[in-house]
């Protein structure tokens, strides 16, 4: 996917309109500026100066985050949260706009749903055509694709395209007729097969492998309880307790965070 948009769509689209200019970006800097070198080597390449000997680099612009052709197109390198301030683009493509960690945290994952959608859309050179993509793997509910999704649901799918692409068949796949695709109910045999995606589940938990593989979150506390095993019941005897604990997890994170949680837990012998 990074290869086929990120590296690959701005060569491409100077060989059909010269003017292009995209804004790209990504969770970190040195990442989105590896894929903008990689995208530079194809454009100065001796196989595509052969073919469009019209798209040159201006020498006097050709930096690793913003290069400038002679016919006037532009590349520029960005990154989740920072400011691209008097740089508008004629496409704009997202490829990873947070990683896992940052996911977990709940004022990073703010931040990222903020820059793409207050900052990045203002960026466009045409608000009505100008096409924002985005690529990444599932990494929370409430994640960039995940906000994008909900507002568009509301919407009635507007201005949305989603292209799901699962481990598994077992996993909602967008558009349905890639499912034919799949072999033995893979998406890739070959790097993902099933005693992968089983060690996954063993070694990193549920969770993981519903965001990552599935492409289909749920709440990070459905990967340590199971809710469906717990039995609720409305009253408890007061005695019997071999150990009692009472901990309180205090909410600290600045701006957003969970709620302070009171627990109080208690060990006992119950015979059946």
């Amino acid at each position: 996917k990074s290869t086929i948009v990120s590296v690959m769509l701005t060569p491409w689209a100077w060989t059909r309109m010269p003017s292009c200019r995209s804004i790209n970006g990504s969770y970190a800097a040195d990442l989105g500026l590896e894929m903008s070198r990689k995208a530079r080597d194809i454009v100065e390449s001796e196989e595509y100066q052969e073919c469009f000997p019209d798209v040159l680099i201006r020498k006097d612009q050709n930096t690793k985050s913003n290069y400038v052709t002679t016919g006037k197109g532009q590349r520029i390198t960005t990154s989740t949260g920072a400011g691209i301030t008097g740089k508008h683009a004629h496409v704009i493509v997202i490829d990873d706009p947070l990683n896992p960690k940052q996911a977990a945290s709940a004022p990073e994952l703010k931040e990222a749903n903020n820059w793409m959608e207050e900052t990045l859309p203002s960026r466009k050179v045409n608000k009505k055509i100008t096409p924002m993509i985005l690529i990444m793997q599932r990494l929370a509910q409430n994640d960039p694709t995940g906000s994008r999704l909900e507002k568009a649901k509301k919407d009635g799918g507007k201005g949305v395209r989603h292209i799901c692409l699962p481990a598994t068949t077992e996993y909602t796949i967008r558009p349905k007729r890639l499912q034919r695709q799949y072999s033995d109910g893979l998406m890739n045999p070959s790097r993902t097969n099933r005693a992968v995606l089983e060690e996954v589940k063993t070694v990193s938990g549920d969770f993981v492998l519903s965001c990552q593989y599935g492409q289909s979150p749920i709440p990070r506390g459905g990967g340590m309880f199971k809710r469906d095993r717990a039995k609720l019941v409305h009253s408890i005897p007061s005695e019997g307790f071999k150990q009692v604990t009472r901990y309180w997890d205090k909410a600290g994170t600045y701006d957003g965070g969970c709620w302070t949680v009171g627990l109080k837990l208690g060990l006992q012998e119950i015979k059946l």
